[in-house]
This record gives structure tokens, sequence and C-alpha cells, in this order.
């Protein structure tokens, strides 16, 4: 890629970004506050009561934003419509789990009964739900509630005091538990099915990407098994705050493994050296900054938190150079890759920005990394499917092109038969005996003098057709080199074969339009190893000798010899 282009696509990759931040800004501008109108605010003080606090409506703040008032032990006050439930139903108030020591609730009865429920950060899981939602019963009562009001304990306070709370029946939360159910178990299942399947597959084919990919889904998988509440219903003596913590930490993790399967699910070539060193040390300042978080947060969530939220960012630059690389050298996955992940990096984004206080609480805002991943699931699968079917085909051809220079080093170029070494490879090691033949074609020399050495190698050639067409089925044929030649066969009819070839050759037609004849020495022995090859060569050769020696155009044996000596 020319210069030009790398500025073009530098450019058009920032422009996409700017514009995605663009719309986030106005999404975040645009935004209801980050608390509701009915909710107010007065910092708790020594000898307070619910009763008193309800004739002293002048304590509370109902305009500041709740993160304005800094950790600490809170009243808070909820206007709420008159509600009252049926007998056998019953109120409920909702609210978002926060990092809190726990709470006291107080529900207003319009007889001016005040009845109240507590819960704790220790035993969250009697009032934990699905989404991990508080639910705190308020006493059946003829009478309906006409307001609610919480003394919250050590609040750190980082997002709000109470979010999102609703006084609802308990047969429409029911309802609502019932979707969010769905929701998890729907990825819980895409998950897991995900995870079994790249397992498998890197079983079969050991890709490093695979693994990070399993490891960020598995992750992700533990960050919705706390995020969702399920940990506390698997452990009720769990305490909340140690759930959040799991929850930050897995998340972490989910992201971690994230980028590095982003860098290495692209091409060896695509991505720098520096690129890829950019990503694992982004990735490492993101683990680092969890466990900073996961180790000190019990000494001042507030600040921590934002150290947390804000050890993403070096990933986010090191996410930025890997697409950047990759569209530069033109991956082959990059386009497929961006489809598939476009969702979860929005969804990601969108999340980023409410953990640093710019977007608002929001039921689907919190679970869409949950849908957007349990979507980049469905079509990651293809991706990494896609990716790798091409490294398949890249190992295919690898293999294929190993094959030819396998068959390039022990075959021949010139006749197409074993050269002496794939000859040696294919014949030292047999078991039982064999018959050897050295074949060396007459007056070779004289062919090279009168014709040329062209008609030369048409001669060498012809006789390599002439061997594989008269020698047995099975025999191993090769060129030993120059004009020498040697066939490996079954001793059975050894010399009536070797005759038929000799007749054969004489007989074929000859590019120099004159016969051409061949002398051939035999010799039947072992060849389980080396000694035993030489052993055999050095009688053929002497076969050879004296088949030269007494005319040419015949074959003799080596245990001919030894019987006429």
């Amino acid at each position: 890629m020319v210069a030009g282009d790398w500025r073009a696509v530098a450019l058009r990759v920032c422009a996409m970004l700017f514009g995605l931040a663009g719309i986030l800004g106005s999404i975040a501008a645009h935004a209801a506050p980050d608390r509701a109108p009915a909710i107010c605010i007065a910092r708790a003080q020594s000898g307070d009561s619910a009763k008193a606090l309800w004739a002293s409506p002048g304590r509370f703040d109902c305009n500041r934003p709740q993160t304005d008032f800094g950790p600490g032990d809170y009243w808070v006050r909820i206007a709420v419509a008159p509600q009252s439930a049926p007998q056998g139903d019953r109120l409920v108030l909702r609210q978002v789990s926060m990092w809190q020591e726990g709470a006291t609730v107080y529900f207003r009865y319009q007889d001016g009964a005040i009845a109240s429920a507590s819960y704790s950060a220790a035993d969250a899981a009697r009032h934990l739900t699905v989404g991990a939602i508080f639910e705190i019963p308020a006493p059946w009562r003829a009478s309906a509630i006409d307001g609610v009001m919480l003394h919250v304990s050590n609040s750190a306070n980082v997002r709000g005091i109470v979010l999102a709370p609703e006084l609802a029946r308990f047969s429409n939360s029911a309802r609502t538990q019932q979707k969010g159910i769905a929701l998890y178990t729907w990825f819980i299942g895409v998950a897991l099915t995900l995870l079994c399947y790249n397992l498998a597959l890197w079983r079969a084919m050991r890709h490093r990407f695979q693994l990070y990919y399993c490891g960020m889904v598995a992750a992700m998988m533990l960050h919705i098994c706390g995020a969702s509440g399920g940990l506390l219903m698997m452990f009720p003596a769990l305490n909340n705050i140690t759930r959040m913590q799991f929850g930050y930490a897995t998340l972490a993790m989910s992201a971690g493994f994230g980028l590095l399967f982003f860098q290495s699910f692209f091409e060896t070539h695509v991505l720098s050296d520096r690129v890829r060193r950019a990503s694992s040390v982004s990735v490492a300042l993101l683990w680092g900054c969890t466990a900073a978080f996961l180790v000190l947060s019990s000494a001042g969530i507030a600040g921590f938190d934002r150290i947390y939220y804000y050890g993403y960012v070096p990933g986010v630059f090191a996410m930025m150079l890997l697409f950047i690389s990759a569209a530069r050298n033109k991956s082959e996955y990059l386009a497929i890759f961006l489809i598939a992940w476009a969702a979860p990096l929005l969804a990601g984004a969108l999340r980023w920005m409410h953990g640093v206080g710019y977007l608002p609480y929001n039921f689907w805002l919190d679970n869409s990394s949950i849908m957007a991943f349990g979507v980049e699931a469905l079509i990651s699968s293809a991706a990494i499917s896609y990716r790798i079917a091409a490294l398949s085909r890249e190992r295919d051809q690898a293999r294929a092109e190993e094959r030819v220079a396998r068959e390039l080093a022990t075959v021949d170029p010139l006749t197409g038969l074993l050269n002496r070494r794939g000859f040696l490879d294919a014949a030292i090691g047999r078991e039982g005996p064999h018959c050897l033949w050295l074949l060396d074609i007459d007056r070779f020399k004289q062919v090279n003098d009168a014709f040329g050495h062209d008609q030369g190698d048409a001669v060498l050639q012809t006789m390599a057709l002439s061997l594989r067409k008269w020698t047995p089925e099975g025999a191993l044929i090769a060129r030993l080199g120059g004009e020498e030649f040697a066939v490996l066969l079954t001793p059975q009819d050894a010399f009536a074969e070797a005759n038929r070839l000799l007749a054969g050759i004489r007989n074929a037609p000859q590019p120099i339009g004159r016969p051409v004849t061949a002398s051939i020495g035999l010799a039947t022995g072992p060849i389980a190893n080396e000694a035993e090859w030489r052993a055999l060569y050095r009688e053929v050769d002497a076969a050879l000798y004296c088949a030269k020696r007494e005319g040419r155009d015949r074959c003799v044996g080596a245990l001919t010899l030894s019987k006429a000596a």
C-alpha cells in the first residue's frame, strides 16, 4: 500500500471514530439526568427518624445530582403515587444493586402507619433478584402506600445512592424477572455452545486465537453470572460487594482476552511487532488497574473505580492500531471481523460512558453487552469458521508444496524416475530377499559424442519408458546417475524378466534412428539395512562389469559368477 492509501485509511478510521464519539456525545447530552425528579437526598445526622424527616421536607435536596453528595450515609425520599395491592399480592420496592453497606426501607401508608424492611450487603441474597435488582417487599395493608424513604449506610455513591427505584406489584415484577431469566439463559446457552465448539476446534487445530476466544467467552459467562445476580443465588453467603468486585474482575478479563483474540485473529503479516506489543501492554495495564481496584477499593472506591474504567483507554487505542494496521495491509478477515464485532464494540463504548458518568443508567444499556455479545457469538462463529477454513487451505497448500518439494528431492527431473536418494530411501529396510538389477546403456558416450547431449537425453527418456513398460508391476525403478539405472523386485523369474527387458530395449524406436542396447547385472540378497545394501550393490556391480566385458547387451547374475568361479 502506498503512502497516500495509508493516509486515506487512517483518515477514514479517524472519521468513523469521531463520528461515533459525536453520536455518543449527543446521546449523553440529550439523555435524562442521572436521577429521577422524584428522588430527594438528605445527609444523615444523629437522631434522625423517618417520621421526623417526612415532616421536614426542607432537609432534602431534590435538585442536585446524587453523585455530587459524595460517599456517606444518606436519607433518600422517593415520591410515589399512592398504590395498593389486592389481597394475595404485595408491593415491592425495586432498585438497582449499588455499592453500599446496606439500607432500611420505610413505607408510609395513607392511614399514617409506617413499616420498615432492611437489607445489607452481607445478606443481599434474601432480596437480590434476576438482573441484580433488589426487591424489598412492603408489609401488606389495606391502606395504600403514598411514600417511600430509605436510610442508606456507607454508600460509595459512585454512580448514585439509589438507582432506578420503582414501587411495583410483585406479580408484575415476577413477569419482568422471567424476561430477564430468558435473556440470561439465552446468552449462557449460546456462550456454552460456542465455548464447546471452539474448544473442540482448538483440540484439532491448535490455533492460539481459539484459546483467547474461549477465555473471552468463559470470562463473559462468569461476568454474567455475577452481574445477573446468579452468583448470589448459587452462593447465598456471598457478600454483595464481593459479587460486584467479581463483576469488575471478570469484565476486565473478558476485555483483555478479547484484545488478545483481536491481535491473534488476523494474519501474521498484517500486524507489526510494534502493534502486537502495544496490544499486549494495554492488556497488562487493564489487568493491572483491575488488580489495584480489587485490592484497594475498600479504601475508597470512587477514585479506584475511575482508575479501573480508564484502564480500558489504552486498549481502545491498541484496538484502533489493530484495525488500522489490518486495513493498511489489506487483511482478508477485516470486513467479516468488523461485521461481527460492531455491536459489542458499540455496546462496550456505551457501557464505558456509563461507567465514567457520561450516560445515565438504563436496564437495556446495563444489559447491552449481553445482547450484543450474544449476537456477536452467532456471527463470529461464522467468522471463526471462515478463518479456520482459510487456515486449513493454507495448511493444505503448505502440505502440497512440501509434498512437491519432497518429490522434487527424490525424483529425477529428466526421466521422472526415482533418483538415487529416493531409491535408497524406498529400498533400504525392506524385509526378505530382493533381486537388484543394475542397468547401463551400452556405448552411451558415443551417442552423446555423435548426436549431442540433447539426443542423449532423449535416449535416456526412451530408456525410462522401456523400463516402465517391460519390468514387472510393482518393481522399484530409478536412475542412479548418468546412463545407469536400477530395478528392485522380487527374485522370481529374474533372469527371464531381465532378458525380456533387454529385448524390449533392443527393439524400441530410438530418437537417434538406430537401436540402443543395455547391459544388466543381477544379484539377490537382503536389504534390511545399509550394510546389506552395500554388499548387494557390490555383487550386482561386479555382475554388470562382467556383462560389459562379455560383449554387452546381456544380463549376468552374481550367483552365476560365483558358480562359474
